[in-house]
């Protein structure tokens, strides 16, 4: 897993609960050794699975709720560092609609060796986008995250229907998402 991920989380750890429970993740890792990321490095998934395992204990904070606030701290942080991908863009659903075929195509030029989640999408109408997430790793919650990040960027109302799906490993889950007219 690209190492942007956990530098990311990391700083939204620091940001939202302290330096001491940063502090706490990155010095024990569960095993007593210190742990330490580069945004440039690939470190396995478990690794963060771990961390936010160890941050839901340590807060209180149910696990997929920490994963979904992650979600939306990664969708600002993609807003700042790579605006040329939202630029053009007036509505959430085109750049929800276009996350496998025009963002993740971008993201493969730049990291051939990224395993990214899939997307398939369905627009039965103009204020309505299925969006169909799979996941070799657990973090649909991260999806969930994402999807509220962009809509709310735009300050729009949309309801998101999220129907989790049983996988051997990883994650699967469908979202719906309908534009409430306001």
């Amino acid at each position: 897993m690209k190492g942007i991920i956990f530098t990311e989380f990391l700083e939204m750890v620091e940001e939202r609960f302290g330096i001491e429970i940063l502090d706490e993740l990155t010095t024990h890792k569960g095993k007593g050794c210190p742990m330490s990321f580069t945004s440039v490095g690939n470190y396995p998934h478990q690794d963060l699975v771990g961390m936010v395992t160890v941050l839901s204990k340590r807060t209180g904070i149910d696990l997929n709720d920490l994963l979904t606030t992650f979600g939306r701290h990664l969708y600002s942080m993609f807003q700042k560092k790579f605006p040329h991908f939202l630029e053009h863009h007036t509505d959430p659903l085109d750049i929800l609609e276009g996350i496998e075929t025009v963002i993740h195509t971008e993201v493969r030029k730049l990291y051939p060796e990224a395993r990214l989640p899939h997307f398939e999408c369905e627009r039965p109408d103009k204020d309505t986008l299925i969006m169909s997430y799979s996941s070799n790793r657990p973090f649909a919650g991260v999806a969930d995250g994402l999807i509220h990040g962009c809509i709310e960027s735009f300050g729009e109302t949309v309801a998101v229907d999220r129907q989790d799906h049983e996988v051997e490993s990883g994650s699967a889950s469908t979202f719906t998402l309908k534009r409430i007219a306001s």
